[in-house]
Parts: structure tokens; sequence; C-alpha cells
């Protein structure tokens, strides 16, 4: 298996990469922040979002084929989330990784991949950076990321200083029974968050 940060331009069709975008900027499920929950009011879970159903199906077998091809992995990988983040100005995230930690007692350890898609880049700051690689990018609107979820792959967001960064994330794990719910005999995921 190979394993490196794979960036790839254009990653969606304009029209359904603007389906994404519109949903982020529109939608008025965000909720409340709160100060105890860094996660509150920044986050809408998209499986669970009836009209981004078929374009979620599309997004998900999508990445699945070319985190499999890219990587060169015979395993099958299953998504356990996918979300729209809203990142405000302030918001950043110190480096981590998303499925392993010292010890061994990180709370998603079954995350084998990370996945970001970029929606916009009209925004100060939040650019994504790997220490250990000593790689700062900040991704074009419509850029897939993808690495492995290990601590070799440590990422964090730089803090945004003006306007607001909109991103679609998912994990991938080889464990099955993490994954969002899939059909299957349909080819689809179900919107659900389990």
């Amino acid at each position: 298996m190979n394993t490196f940060i794979s960036i790839n331009n254009n990653f969606l069709s304009d029209e359904d990469f603007e389906k994404y975008l519109n949903f982020s900027k529109e939608t008025n499920l965000w909720g409340n922040r709160t100060p105890n929950n860094v996660w509150s009011g920044r986050v809408v879970f998209a499986n669970s979002v009836e009209e981004l159903s078929e374009l979620n199906n599309l997004f998900l077998n999508k990445v699945r084929e070319t985190i499999k091809s890219k990587f060169e992995l015979e395993s099958e990988i299953y998504p356990d989330y996918l979300g729209v983040v809203k990142w405000e100005n302030g918001d950043m995230q110190h480096s981590h990784a998303d499925g392993e930690a010292e010890g061994g007692n990180h709370p998603f350890f079954w995350r084998n991949f990370g996945c970001v898609l970029y929606l916009n880049d009209n925004y100060n700051g939040g650019e994504i950076y790997f220490p250990n690689q000593n790689i700062e990018i900040k991704p074009k609107p419509n850029t897939l990321v993808f690495f492995p979820g290990n601590l070799k792959f440590l990422h964090g967001v730089k803090p945004i200083t003006n306007d607001v960064r909109y991103t679609l994330t998912s994990f991938w794990t080889y464990d099955k029974k993490y994954s969002i719910s899939y059909d299957s005999s349909a080819g689809k995921y179900n919107n659900s968050n389990s």
C-alpha cells in the first residue's frame, strides 16, 4: 500500500460541486455554537440531509474508488462520517492524527484515512498543514485532499483570520462495523449517522 498526501483538483463536476457549495452557504441547519463543544454549530451531518442523498452517494463512491486506486488498496474501505464544516474567524485545529494516538487510546482509532473536499477559498488563513512533511497548503475550491489517519500524517488547520471556510469532510475505515449504513443491493449509502 502506498501512503502519502493525495491532492486531487477538480474532483467533482462543476454542477455537483456547486450543489455542495450552495448548500453550505444557504443551510440553516448549523445550530448554535457552545463554548464547551468546539464542533457544535459548525457541522451539518451531510449523510442525514435527504436533499443531498443522491449527491452524497456519488461523492462517497467516487472518494472510495479514488482512495483505493491511489493507495493501491485491495481491502474494501467504508466511510464512517460525512459532514459539511463551517470554519469562522478564529476557528483552527492543532495538529493531530484522525485515527491513531500515542498509547492507542484515540477515540476514533478505526479511522484509517481522512478526507477533505474544499468548497471555497475566499477566506484568509485556514491552511491545512502537515508538520512531519513540512507541507502547508490552501487548496482551491473543488480540491479533494486525503491522507492516512496515522501519526506519520499529523495535520492541522491554521486559524481563520477573515471570512468563512467551508469543507466537506469524510473519514474512512477498513472496519465495516463503523461504516455509514450502506445498501449493497442498491449500491448506495443510507441517510443515517450509524
